[in-house]
Parts: C-alpha cells; sequence; structure tokens
C-alpha cells in the first residue's frame, strides 16, 4: 500500500495538463455558484481559456524536460511523445472551439457555463485516452468523452432534433460500450491481464486459442469504430450532426 501512494505521488508531477483541465471544471462550476448573469458567463469564459493555456504550457514543459516513456499511476497511462502530441492537438483543438463558441448565437449566456464544463470533461477524457496503456483506463476515458458528448448533443433542451439525436446516440453508445466490454473481458479472461504489454507478451507465446483471440478483438473493434463512426456502423451520425447546436 506504501508503495502506491508513493508511485501515485511522483505521478501526480507528470500529470500536469490533466490536472490542470480538472482545476478548470472545478473553478468554472464554483464560478457559477458565486457570480450570476453576464459576469457569470464572462469569468466562466476567461476561466476556461486561462486552465487550457495552463494545461497547454505545462504539456509543453513536460516535453521539454524530456519525461517520455514513463508509465505512471502503476503502469495505467505513459508519457511519450504519441501521448504528449495528442494532448497537444487536443487542447489546441479545444481552444479553437471555446472561441467559437464565445460569438455562438445557439449558446445562450444562461447555459455558457455547463457548456464549458462539459467541452473540459471531454477533453480531460481525450487526454486519458491518449496515454493510456491499460483497458480499464481505456474504457474509462471513452466513457468520459462519450457521456459529455451525449449532453452537449440534446444541450439545447427545447430543441426536438437535439433531444432526439441525443437518444439515438446513447444508446449507440451503450451498445458499443458493452459490445467493447463483451470483448475486453474475453481478453482478459484468455491473458489475465489488463495492461496492453502484458497482453501482447502473453498472445505472442502464443498460449491461447487464436479463435477466442480474434473474435475478443473483434468485439472490441466493433465497440471502436460505433464511436468513431467507422463505415458500416455509422448510422447514427447524421442524426446527431444535424440535431446537436454548431459549436
Amino acid at each position: 500500500g506504501f508503495i502506491l501512494i508513493l508511485d501515485n505521488i511522483k505521478s501526480f508531477g507528470l500529470f500536469l495538463p490533466e490536472m490542470f483541465i480538472t482545476g478548470g471544471i472545478l473553478a468554472v462550476i464554483l464560478s457559477s455558484l458565486i457570480f450570476n448573469g453576464s459576469k457569470k458567463a464572462l469569468l466562466s469564459t476567461l476561466l476556461t481559456l486561462a486552465f487550457l493555456v495552463s494545461s497547454l504550457i505545462s504539456t509543453f514543459y513536460l516535453d521539454i524536460i524530456g519525461s517520455s516513456g514513463i508509465k505512471i499511476f502503476m503502469g495505467m497511462s505513459a508519457l511519450d511523445p504519441f501521448s504528449i502530441f495528442f494532448k497537444f492537438f487536443l487542447i489546441v483543438t479545444t481552444i479553437v472551439i471555446v472561441l467559437i463558441s464565445i460569438s455562438s448565437i445557439e449558446l445562450k449566456k444562461e447555459g455558457r457555463t455547463e457548456y464549458f464544463v462539459l467541452i473540459l470533461g471531454m477533453l480531460l477524457g481525450g487526454m486519458l485516452l491518449a496515454s493510456s496503456i491499460d483497458m480499464i483506463m481505456m474504457c474509462v476515458a471513452f466513457e468520459l468523452v462519450s457521456i459529455p458528448a451525449y449532453l452537449l448533443t440534446c444541450f439545447l433542451r427545447k430543441d426536438k432534433l437535439g433531444n432526439e439525436a441525443a437518444l439515438k446516440y446513447a444508446i449507440y453508445g451503450a451498445v458499443s460500450t458493452g459490445i467493447m466490454l463483451f470483448g475486453i473481458s474475453i481478453i482478459y479472461g484468455l491473458t489475465g491481464a489488463t495492461s496492453f504489454g502484458e497482453i501482447a507478451e502473453m498472445l505472442s507465446k502464443g498460449q491461447t486459442y487464436s479463435g477466442a483471440v480474434f473474435i475478443a478483438f473483434t468485439f472490441i473493434l466493433v465497440g471502436m469504430v460505433y464511436k468513431i463512426a467507422f463505415v458500416p456502423f455509422h448510422f447514427w451520425v447524421p442524426d446527431v450532426y444535424e440535431g446537436a447546436p454548431t459549436p
């Protein structure tokens, strides 16, 4: 237990970008409880941008000090060139989305705080997904991206198209998550591991049934391609794109 605590404490120093985003979510929520009206909308926007820029700077800092190739949180995540690149990409993209959203007519000022919290939640999930090296972390990160996406689709509560789209999106998402988890459970049953590295090592030894492995990875792949709208699992996309607010 003591080793676990020490590893987690050490890991927090390499988890700065995600910590800034988490802090941004909490700060925006607290600001909405203290201020009202236009002040709340302005402050939530400024806080969101400030924490996004802080997260971007911390990602750049971790890249400079050469922290790549380090596993954190007992091997659940990794800091490597792949994850750092996508953290950069996701943060910059989110900053652009926030700037676009400020001038959006669809998003009322009263709901801007909740909108930014959901956007930051999706960003946090994407950053965790990019650095995950364990199937459990991957599933959690996937859902942290997906659930805010369902809510953002029906963000305009009085829009019937948005409500219909969000319902379809949530049902498809739940089905895809179930299929993916079923495949993961088979892999865990065959290898007794959830870490990508350990699974690869077990499969390379050829001690598992190839047919079962093929079925398991098929389920995992189907679950993933549902979420990224890969043909032929893309039929929910037109409804969602039509019903969701433009930003």
